[in-house]
């Protein structure tokens, strides 16, 4: 909740693995995309990319869009500008699914036909090679691979950020100790482990009942 709050109020800050990878616009963009195209019948994925920037289309389009059937929906039913928008990104998955076999290539090929570098924020850089790398690898093994499992897979990484001039210092307590800062804020202190379900002592039935530690 500490991030959030901090991106909200424009405060900068470092963080130091901490970063839910999972919460870049640009990894549930790219998890979208590769889901809508192993997939054309995925129909959430296929309105996150159009609302996406990789598209850009108005809430009115994705509207009607989604009251029409899929196979009969005529782009001229969208305002100018987004009959632009929508029959570039359709032409762009097509010439994707038509060039190239690999999924990975697929996204890629509709990554840097839409300029996705260009239009995410440079600090996600990283983390966009990442997911490449690492989905490659994941279809490679022969994973099951869709929208949900590919975010699951990311949700489990974190990314450091660094911001010029930032005061703010994210850290975990395998990081740091704190003791080379002035102030430190320890959060959730009034959170309390659960007590451990396994017993201390056990009792052993027999002739002379053992009593010992576990």
């Amino acid at each position: 909740n500490i991030i959030p709050l901090l991106e909200q109020y424009d405060i900068p800050f470092n963080a130091v693995d901490i970063y839910p990878t999972v919460n870049l616009s640009s990894i549930q963009d790219l998890s979208a995309l590769y889901a809508f195209l192993t997939d054309p019948h995925d129909a959430l994925s296929k309105m996150i990319i159009m609302r996406s920037p990789l598209c850009g289309l108005s809430l009115d389009a994705l509207a009607t869009i989604s009251h029409s059937p899929p196979k009969d929906f005529d782009s001229k039913l969208l305002h100018e500008l987004d009959q632009k928008l929508y029959n570039k990104l359709i032409s762009t998955i097509t010439q994707a699914r038509r060039n190239h076999m690999h999924p990975v290539h697929q996204v890629w090929f509709v990554w840097h036909q839409l300029s996705g570098e260009q239009i995410y924020p440079k600090d996600q850089l990283p983390a966009i090679h990442n997911w490449f790398e690492e989905v490659s690898t994941l279809f490679q093994e022969n994973h099951a691979l869709s929208r949900s499992s590919i975010l699951s897979h990311f949700s489990k990484a974190y990314l450091s950020r660094s911001t010029p001039n930032a005061q703010v210092e994210l850290l975990t307590a395998h990081k740091s100790k704190g003791l080379e800062y002035e102030h430190v804020i320890i959060p959730h202190m009034e959170k309390r482990k659960p007590s451990a379900s396994t017993p201390l002592f056990f009792t052993e039935q027999s002739s002379s009942p053992i009593i010992q530690p576990t």
